[in-house]
């Protein structure tokens, strides 16, 4: 990559003091008239990274590498420009370099990267910029008009503060003019970039002055390739490479498929900006996932452990993004949201891989959370083999709560068995154990969910932690008498053994995830519904299969069925007769008391005002029940 010091007259200025040195690049190592003192060397990103400061690939630059030093070595250096001849530039003027600098801080020692600039012919410096860190190259600009009519000397200066710490890295220098409007659109997003078809997201994202003049008011824009929306932001103060983070009010409804998002952003201060630095775009993938279908997550992790902000921010997405098929138990390990069955459990898993890891559908070997998306979309995409329910029993004073999870079968199956995991959200607390670890904090590590604005550790009044795993009634497998032989079109039901919450677990923030699982102790399928929700659903009555019905006893036609189906069935002794349909996550969309009936009967059922989607028609005939399965197609 060049070292581009080739001014124009016509631009900014006549000339360099040395002429030679105008057409000099870090391709060849030190330009000349230059001076290097310290640990500067030259190269490319694969000759000069090394274990804990790889480069970003690109070609030839200076680097001073304090990692490949190890530990003891002297980082420290300083590179100096030869003379550069300012004394006929007038205007705005703008100093910039590419450079890499992650400002690491390790074990606290603090890595500085600054641009230094004099006009003594280098007997004094003046700092003309301090570097923050960056995950990637960064392009560093410093307004250096004040220097116009000198002659100065540029140097770049690191020091790793006494400690084996990382580096820093530049390339492209260049000092130029600045139109006075110029608005640079930076790295846009959406709130989901796979997300159920159908959800509202947001679009947002950051855009920077580029110019000499102060922006007060922009327009945002984007478009999904049919519609445009404009939003007007007036009242701005947004200073020459100072950027501004926006939302847009009009949100973005998820397509089936992929959408490309362009976001530009247009008319700085009222007027139109002809630089081609003003749009970006986000891909958002839409998928229709199947009714009933769920996968569920489980995430190892700790309030000590320096990575796991990842593992939060990854169930926290997919659970938003997916909110009717994704299930996230955050597993704690050595902190005081620790449940040690669990924990011990997730540490023994074959492959575990440490924290953070996430084990998905109990199948296979752990992997990172942020490589959940292809596993969460596959499986949500195909039909369920069995549709889950559950119901509980809340004893306010004693804080007893019992719990039923129901399954009913799409297909036959052998040797399954019925689980639950209890899980809280919104969890707080007060002692040091509840501040998260954070390796992301100051971003040198990139964006990792706003982890990269916090510092390490989060303190504890700052953190609340979502998709706690609380309670295993069942255990870690579940119970050995849970085990049910599935037969298609009927329903299998297990009540588990009652737990008492802990007075500080908020009953209101919990939910029930029951699951099902095979012989292999993977799970199948699964269903999340709130506590209250499952306690207003009531617990599931079928402890045995006396006290089910055969399937054929009861008839739904048509099935599937728009507006009305017909519910017919052959009740040979007078029967207190009573309905309830359940939708695919268990809530309860319809309900009738038919009284006494008896004989071939025939009931009308309304569904004109049910949704499309899988449904199951509880029917309870002298406290015996049925199951039916019913689709309703709009």
């Amino acid at each position: 990559m060049k070292l581009n010091l080739l001014f124009s007259c016509a631009l900014l200025f006549c000339g360099l003091v040395s002429q030679a040195q105008v057409n000099e690049d870090f391709e060849n190592g030190l330009p000349t008239g230059w001076t290097a003192e310290g640990a500067w060397t030259f190269g490319d990103a694969a000759a000069l990274s090394s274990q804990y400061f790889t480069i970003p690939a690109t070609s030839s630059f200076a680097c001073i590498n304090d990692d490949a030093l190890a530990a003891g070595g002297d980082g420290n250096g300083v590179m100096t420009s030869a003379p550069i001849d300012l004394t006929a530039s007038t205007g705005v003027l703008v100093l910039s370099h590419d450079a890499y600098f992650v400002n690491g801080d390790y074990q606290g020692a603090d890595e500085t990267a600054k641009v230094l600039i004099s006009k003594d012919n280098g007997a004094t410096f003046t700092e003309a910029a301090s570097l923050e860190g960056a995950a990637a190259w960064q392009s560093a600009k410093t307004v250096i008009s004040e220097y116009a009519g000198e002659t100065i000397i540029v140097a770049f200066e690191y020091r790793d503060g006494a400690e084996w710490n990382y580096g820093y890295c530049i390339d492209n220098l260049s000092i130029g003019s600045i139109p006075e409007l110029d608005v640079k659109m930076g790295n846009v997003a959406s709130s989901c970039t796979d997300a159920m078809a159908g959800l509202e997201l947001e679009i947002s994202g950051e855009f920077s002055n580029e110019g000499s003049e102060t922006i007060t008011s922009v327009d945002i824009n984007w478009t999904d390739g049919t519609n445009t929306y404009t939003e007007t932001l007036t009242g701005l103060d947004v200073a020459t490479f100072s950027s501004y983070v926006f939302s847009h009010p009009t949100m973005f409804t998820a397509l089936d498929g992929t959408t490309n998002v362009e976001v530009w952003v247009s008319n700085p201060n009222g007027v139109a900006d002809s630089m081609d630095n003003n749009m970006s775009s986000v891909a958002v993938r839409g998928v229709t996932p199947k009714v009933g279908q769920m996968i569920v997550v489980e995430e190892a992790t700790g309030t000590w452990c320096t990575w796991c902000p990842r593992g939060a921010v990854f169930l926290d997405t997919y659970a938003k993004c997916f909110p009717d098929n994704f299930v996230g138990v955050a597993v704690h390990n050595s902190d005081p949201m620790a449940v040690a069955e669990y924990d011990s459990w997730l540490g023994a898993y074959p492959g575990f891989q440490g924290y953070p890891s996430v084990v998905v559908d109990r199948k296979g070997a752990p992997i990172d959370p942020s490589a959940i998306g292809a596993p969460t979309i596959s499986k949500i995409t195909t039909d369920p083999s069995v549709i889950l329910t559950a119901g509980a029993d809340w004893d306010e004073a004693t804080r007893s709560l019992t719990v039923g999870v129901g399954a009913l079968f799409a297909q036959d199956m052998s040797n399954t068995k019925l689980n639950v995991i209890l899980v809280e959200n919104g969890v707080t607390g007060t002692a040091d154990g509840y501040a998260q670890v954070n390796a992301y904090s100051g971003g040198a590590n990139g964006p990792m969910g706003g982890y990269e604005n916090l510092p390490s550790p989060v303190p504890a009044s700052m953190m609340v932690y979502d998709h706690v795993g609380r309670y295993l009634p069942g255990g870690a497998t579940g119970p050995a008498d849970a085990n049910v032989d599935g037969v298609s079109g009927q329903e299998a039901q297990y009540v588990f053994d009652a737990v008492t919450i802990a007075a500080d677990h908020n009953v209101e923030e919990m939910e029930i995830v029951g699951v099902l699982m095979n012989s292999a102790g993977e799970i199948i399928n699964a269903t999340s519904i709130s506590l209250l929700e499952a306690v207003s659903n009531g617990l599931l009555s079928i402890t045995n299969t006396n006290d089910v019905f055969d399937n054929d006893f009861a008839e739904l036609s048509p099935n599937p069925a728009q507006d009305i189906t017909y519910l017919k069935m052959n009740i040979t002794d007078a029967s207190q007769v009573s309905m309830t349909i359940v939708d695919a996550i268990g809530q309860v969309v319809a309900t009738n008391n038919y009284g006494q009936l008896q004989g071939n009967v025939t009931l009308d059922v309304d569904v004109s005002t049910l949704s499309t989607g899988m449904y199951l028609v509880h029917l309870n005939i002298d406290n015996k029940l049925v199951t039916k399965k019913l689709s309703v197609q709009k």
